[in-house]
């Protein structure tokens, strides 16, 4: 059971490192990672609720945010952080408003640009309109 747990947190380790060294960055726009496909993927779909979210904070001005956190309390259970995710996404949005995209923020694709990370962001670009992103290509 150690040895296990061992070998899985090397693995993790190690695939950390690789992609450290071995990732390009590079410019693209927010619609390559939204593209049509046979099948939506978690993180387009997590993207589309978080920009229901998005708009749902700017009619209201509340941040229950529903889409995300029924989403994420099927996804994590009791490990989901409701209050302290719901923060951290409405000073997301507010930084969105007053700073707009932050060009040293890179979104993680994968070489078939499928996002990996970033769906609070990519939800804010595509309400704000910021259709250039960076990313780090896996």
């Amino acid at each position: 059971m150690i040895l296990k747990k061992l070998q899985k947190a090397f693995k993790v380790i190690a695939t950390n490192i690789y992609d450290r060294f071995s990732y390009d960055i590079c410019e693209m726009s927010i619609g390559d990672i939204m593209p049509k496909r046979t099948a939506i993927d978690s993180c387009q779909f997590t993207t589309s609720t978080r920009l229901l979210d998005v708009k749902h904070y700017e009619q209201t001005g509340q941040t229950d945010f529903p889409f995300q956190n029924t989403v994420s309390r099927k996804l994590w259970g009791a490990n989901h952080q409701e209050e302290r995710g719901n923060r951290s996404f409405e000073d997301l949005i507010i930084s969105y408003k007053k700073n707009g995209y932050d060009i040293k923020s890179l979104f993680e694709v994968d070489n078939q640009i499928v996002l990996l990370n970033g769906t609070h962001r990519s939800a804010c670009n595509i309400n704000f309109n910021y259709n250039v992103i960076r990313a780090k290509v896996l």
